[in-house]
């Protein structure tokens, strides 16, 4: 388990080296899901495999959780990593870190039959943070986290996607 000092350290490792390299930094990465079985899918990223289903009211085999929980999870997660990291890195002590993460969409426009988007209407989340520190030293750590938050940013400003369809075999 890495600890402050570790993380910290860690942080000013891979910074300078961008620093001095800004090529390093930018990254593209890339995972696999493929369908089998149903509606369970199979998810490939470097050495992780992961599993995503359907509940079986929704036609799934219930084998994993359903893609919704990933995309939360991203989230959540990368915003509870993103404080742990911005409060080593400016040597403001935690204790405990705990993000809680809701999402409203329509589940009918998932389905075709709402003329609403599928995307979330809403997202909100609260942090909970035992810090023996300052208010405005906690404050500050959450808002220079919240900045630099790569899944927040992600939400919040549109990205160009393309989509490329290859082997497809297309009947005349």
């Amino acid at each position: 388990m890495g600890t402050e000092q570790d993380i910290k350290a860690a942080a000013i490792r891979v910074e300078d080296k961008v620093r001095r390299r800004p090529a390093l930094g930018l990254l593209s990465k890339s995972c696999k899901a493929s369908v089998h079985d149903g509606l369970s899918c199979k998810i490939e990223d470097g050495d992780w495999t992961l599993a995503a289903d359907m509940k079986k009211a929704l036609g799934g085999s219930d084998t994993g959780p359903d893609p919704g929980v990933y995309g939360r999870a991203a989230v959540s997660s990368c915003l509870a990593i993103g404080y742990a990291h911005w409060f080593a890195r400016l040597d403001v002590p935690v204790n405990t870190i705990e993000v809680e993460l809701e999402a409203d969409f329509d589940y009918g426009a998932v389905l075709g039959i709402s003329q609403a988007s599928p995307a979330y209407s809403a997202i909100r989340f609260s942090v909970s943070i035992d810090s023996p520190a300052s208010e405005a030293d906690v404050m500050q750590v959450l808002d220079t986290s919240d900045a630099h938050s790569p899944w927040l940013a992600n939400i919040r400003t549109p990205v160009a996607v393309e989509r490329t369809v290859r082997n497809a075999t297309v009947a005349a």
